[in-house]
Parts: structure tokens; sequence; C-alpha cells
């Protein structure tokens, strides 16, 4: 029997109980106040930077993976994305914040972004095609809703985090996402056996994407 909804809505509906831990997390209630600490926001940024190195590789990896022409040109273009849009957006920021931009990633890894790579990785190389792209799917996904509903409020009296809101808000980061949830539920289509499956990998990822937040807010206000 067919579901009565899209896979991407059942996956949502998984991890609803997280979410209001997510967005309510008062890393994002303060940035979107003003009021998080500069050093709360050099440290995200510096950890964020690692991360989207390795994210780059990994999408690269998906690319290598994938089945038809169109899903590598897909994940290539993602891959590329990171460096053109988030990682110049991250030096950009940092600068701002009197931190060399350019020196991001010689930061050391926090254990929190160690882990979260250490689980994307295992589904690179232990995994098949789709348990990576289910794997990759809450870093996108999160971050668009993180944006929009930032977006929906009075805008941040710190210009630098607005502008960080505005990008995860934005159309070009929105289609990156839209083309990967619509991958997510072409792959569930494709074998809903194995549909209880990525509803485990994705909440793990989100619970990943809650403890990033955790890291940066508990670790920034130490530097």
């Amino acid at each position: 029997m067919a579901s009565a909804q899209p896979f991407h809505q059942t996956l949502w509906s998984s991890i609803e109980p997280m979410w209001p831990t997510i967005v309510h997390h008062p890393f994002l209630t303060e940035l979107a106040d003003g009021g998080l600490s500069p050093a709360r926001f050099a440290y995200f940024l510096e950890q964020d930077a690692l991360y989207l190195e390795d994210f780059a590789r990994l999408l690269a990896t998906a690319a290598a993976k994938a089945p038809s022409r169109d899903q590598i040109k897909l994940f290539l273009s993602h891959a590329q994305g990171v460096f053109a849009v988030e990682s110049d957006l991250h030096e950009t920021l940092a600068t701002a914040l009197g931190r060399d931009g350019a020196r991001l990633t010689s930061a050391e890894r926090g254990p929190t972004t160690q882990a979260y790579l250490d689980f994307l990785f295992a589904h690179a190389q232990g995994g098949d095609y789709a348990d990576l792209v289910i794997a990759l799917l809450p870093c996108f996904w999160v971050y668009r809703e993180v944006g929009l509903t930032l977006a929906a409020q009075p805008p941040s009296p710190n210009p630098l985090y607005q502008r960080w809101i505005e990008t995860y808000a934005g159309d070009e980061f929105g289609a990156a996402v839209a083309s990967q949830i619509a991958l997510a539920d072409a792959l569930a289509a494709a074998e809903p056996g194995r549909q209880q499956a990525f509803l485990r990998i994705f909440a793990e990822g989100v619970g990943h994407e809650r403890a990033f937040w955790d890291q940066a807010y508990a670790s920034g206000g130490q530097s």
C-alpha cells in the first residue's frame, strides 16, 4: 500500500519532538535577537568551516556513488556550492569579527564536530548511496528550516548574524535543499523496505545537528 504522504513528511514528523530543542536553542534565539556573544559565533564559524571542508568531500563521494548523470552533477554542484557560498560566507563573517577568515580550517576540531563527521564518513564508507544521501540530508534541511524560522522574525540587530540567517533562508540554498528532499523521496519510493532504516539515519543526523549548537554555545562561551 502506498504511503499517504511523501516520505520527506514522514522523515520530518519523526524528528518533530526534537525540533523545539533546535529552533529554540539559546545559540539561535540569541543570534536572532542580537544577544549572542561574538566569541560563541566565532567558535561556531571555526567549527562549521572545519565541518564544511569534509562535508564537501562527502558530497563528492555521493557523486561518485550516484547512479545517474543528473545525480552526479547534482552532488558536484552542491560540493562547489559549499566553497562558493558557505565557506566564503564564513571567511567574511570571521574577518568581520576580527578573526583570520582565511585560516578558519586550521583550528582544532571540537569533539562534537568530529563525532558528526565520523557518523557521515561511516555511512560514506560502510553504506551505499541511499544511506549516504539520507545521512547528508539533515545538514541541508535543518539549516534551511532554521533560516526560514529566524527570517520570519524581526531582523537581528547584529548585521553579521542577519546575513547568516538570510543565507540559509535564501532562494539559492532553498533550491539545493529542495533537490535533496526530492531525492530522498525518490530513494524511499524505490526501496520502501528500507524506510525505517532511513528514519533512523535521519534522526541520528538531526541529533548531531542539535549537538553542534550545544558545542558552539558551551565551548564558544569559554573563549
